[in-house]
């Protein structure tokens, strides 16, 4: 009988915060970039401004270099701040998904901001999947318009 060894041809898993830097490393030279950053950020909900962005990046950025390296992230990644931002039900987590996937289904751009047009398609959109909105068609842009533009 063959006889299988425990990690034979496998290796061990790669840790999450391993797996979320190589995704978001797009053209996987090791280091995430400007655009990168900005891109990760959006895709996991957090919609930033430019300067709030920068302000971030530069946090995570410790050397300096203009790019961020896998141990700055991991850093940060564990650190407990971030951890705590994203201590959600499992419940919460779909639901934050779900209100990204339809969010970022009508930002044409996607620049993180939506119209006041994609935002009046969002609250059909949210309505139509049962979302309670709390709000009208017309007064749900003037709600979530949080710079008033």
């Amino acid at each position: 009988a063959a006889k299988m060894h425990f990690g034979s041809g496998i290796g061990l898993p790669k840790p999450l915060s391993q797996i979320m830097f190589d995704k978001h490393d797009l053209n996987k030279n090791g280091h995430i970039d400007q655009q990168e950053f900005a891109k990760m950020c959006y895709e996991m909900g957090y919609f930033m401004s430019p300067e709030q962005r920068s302000a971030a990046f530069t946090y995570m950025d410790h050397d300096a270099g203009g790019t961020i390296t896998y141990d700055e992230f991991k850093q940060w990644w564990n650190h407990d701040e971030r951890a705590s931002k994203l201590n959600l039900s499992d419940e919460a987590l779909t639901a934050r998904h779900e209100a990204y996937e339809l969010f970022k289904s009508h930002d044409a751009d996607c620049g993180g901001t939506i119209c006041k047009n994609e935002a009046v398609q969002l609250h059909a959109a949210l309505v139509a999947k049962g979302w309670d909105c709390g709000t009208t068609t017309n007064t749900f842009f003037d709600t979530v318009d949080i710079n008033s533009t």
